[in-house]
């Protein structure tokens, strides 16, 4: 499976991206739980996107899955300005309840909710990669 949706940057589309992501994901033995932290860390970085890309207008947007060798691969991809989210220092609690720093907590969200998260800059666009292994179904599960 190998499926991708190109979509305007703009917080309206996110529940499209939502369902189309949830609907290749489904096909998997992930738990619901598991959907849920798939969803949730692609969800930050789209809207991340939508919040900072593109300053000054709204751009494209794409939405790509696969499965290889046992793991679920969601890469999230834009042609605005490069942003590296490794880079990006984990927020602290202490920092955020002060008011000191806003932001930074859906890309950390995005970074532990997932079993791999990376970043390239590739052909003029952002590519955000994060990865999920999907479980292995036992004898006894149906």
């Amino acid at each position: 499976m190998d499926a991708s949706l190109t979509f305007l940057a703009v917080l309206g589309e996110i529940g499209r991206a939502r369902a189309f992501l949830r609907e290749r994901a489904a096909a998997f033995p992930f738990s619901e739980e598991d959907l849920f932290r798939i969803e949730l860390a692609v969800t930050e970085v789209l809207i991340n996107i939508v919040r900072y890309a593109y300053p000054a207008a709204p751009g494209d947007m794409t939405l790509r899955v696969w499965d290889e060798a046992g793991v679920l691969h969601v890469e999230c991809s834009d042609r605005g300005r490069p942003f590296d989210p490794r880079q990006f220092p984990d927020p602290s609690l202490e920092n955020m309840t002060s008011g000191e720093r806003k932001g930074g907590l859906g890309v950390y969200l995005a970074r532990r909710l997932s079993d791999g998260f990376d970043y390239r800059r590739e052909d003029g666009r952002n590519v955000v990669t994060i990865s999920k292994r999907i479980p292995v179904r036992g004898p006894t599960d149906q």
